[in-house]
């Protein structure tokens, strides 16, 4: 019996087709968040985790924010400035932040809350505005900087720790917040020290 010869090589196409790469990207299988600018509104478009509330995501989202600011802003002073003081204090922000932001991965891992990966707007014009400074001009713009961002910070995280609802979060609140009491403090001295 004879075969038309398009038969004989349908099995060899189909097999051929199998091993090639796809040529479509798979779907991702939870939405991928842009930063918590608006709390209510991409909170809520990311909520996986029933047990945590748009506020919790809100706060994981807020200070992991923070964490990035706070880093990226001063690993620029340790490049940047060359007051001692200025870099004494970045190193400190570096090395604080980058544990709490370790401990907070941990933490919102768990809780399925996705934490983002860059700072938001208005934090990446800070931190444009600040690259372009130099000498004294920075070391005054990078310790004003750091006030602002640690009392927002502040308010923040007491705002968490007295009103959350989340353990494990409310928990990171309450850990860290007496460091970014602590930076304040130490960013406000700065900042009259530069003046």
């Amino acid at each position: 019996m004879t075969f038309p010869k398009w038969l004989l090589a349908a099995p060899l196409l189909v097999l051929t087709a199998c091993t090639q790469p796809a040529t479509q990207a798979p779907m991702p299988t939870e939405p991928v968040p842009a930063p918590a600018v608006q709390c209510g509104l991409s909170a809520a478009a990311i909520n996986v985790n029933p047990a945590v509330t748009t506020t919790d995501t809100c706060f994981a989202q807020q200070a992991a924010m923070s964490d990035l600011f706070e880093i990226r802003s001063s690993e620029l002073a340790l490049s940047r400035s060359s007051n001692e003081a200025v870099k004494r204090f970045a190193q400190t922000i570096i090395n604080d932040h980058k544990d709490a932001s370790t401990k907070l991965k941990t933490r919102a891992s768990a809780l399925n809350i996705t934490l983002p990966a860059e700072v938001d707007a208005p934090k990446l014009a800070d931190l444009q505005a600040l690259q372009v400074k130099k000498g004294e001009a920075f070391d005054r713009a990078y310790a004003a900087i750091q006030v602002n961002a640690h009392v927002d910070a502040v308010n923040l995280f007491t705002s968490y720790a007295a009103q959350g609802q989340n353990a494990d979060l409310k928990a990171h609140a309450t850990e860290t917040l007496p460091h970014l009491k602590h930076h304040l403090e130490m960013a406000r001295e700065l900042l009259s020290a530069v003046k």
